[in-house]
């Protein structure tokens, strides 16, 4: 964090509750709904800034080192635990563990699409949707794309989900359709490569 009073930055936050200093892996920040920011590292915390001075506190969840944090639209924070699974921890602090070790094939990445559907990708099991009345995550059909190595999950434009993977570049699912496609960079940097994060800009793509 800067503080703009000493021109410096301060590397690490100190606990809300005991004064101690956070020593953390950083995995995953987030902005919630309701303004608050959690951060995902050894534990799961809150983060408040005030006087310049960073304090986090302790969300009291029984997972250690969550992984990738995402918030859906009904607030519920979804949590990417590698060959763990999926947590959801609930607006009401309950917590569910989604694809047990022997499904998931190591979870990386979550997101939601526009009609708020929940997505979960895979390094060795490919792409997951959550379904709400059965509430279990079930494998999407890639069809002749297979089980693709997927690193990182994001919800472009209407219909279309993108998706980061490990050695075959970036994928376009379209949602509607159910069809997939490899989507053709310019300068072919990306085509069947390494592409672990995706952002979407207004006019990037198309």
């Amino acid at each position: 964090m800067y503080d703009p009073t000493t021109d410096n930055f301060t590397p690490l936050a100190k606990l809300e509750d005991t004064g101690e200093t956070l020593e953390s892996n950083i995995n995953s920040f987030i902005e919630r709904k309701n303004g608050e920011i959690w951060v995902s590292g050894n534990v799961l915390c809150k983060m408040d800034i005030k006087d310049h001075l960073l304090t986090v506190r302790k969300v009291d969840i029984a997972v250690t080192s969550p992984g990738s944090l995402f918030e859906d639209k009904k607030q519920n924070v979804w949590m990417a635990k590698g060959e763990e699974g999926v947590y959801q921890l609930t607006p009401d602090n309950q917590l569910t563990l989604h694809l047990s070790k022997a499904d998931n094939g190591y979870v990386k990445s979550i997101c939601e699409d526009q009609r708020g559907n929940i997505y979960v990708g895979s390094i060795r099991k490919g792409l997951f949707i959550y379904e709400k009345e059965r509430k279990t995550f079930v494998p999407v059909d890639l069809k002749e794309k297979g089980e693709l190595p997927v690193c990182f999950l994001y919800s472009g434009i209407p219909n279309e989900l993108y998706i980061g993977t490990d050695g075959k570049g970036v994928a376009i699912y379209n949602i509607r359709t159910h069809e997939i496609s490899e989507y053709k960079f310019d300068n072919n940097y990306f085509d069947s490569g390494n592409s672990k994060n995706t952002l979407h800009s207004k006019g990037q793509f198309g």
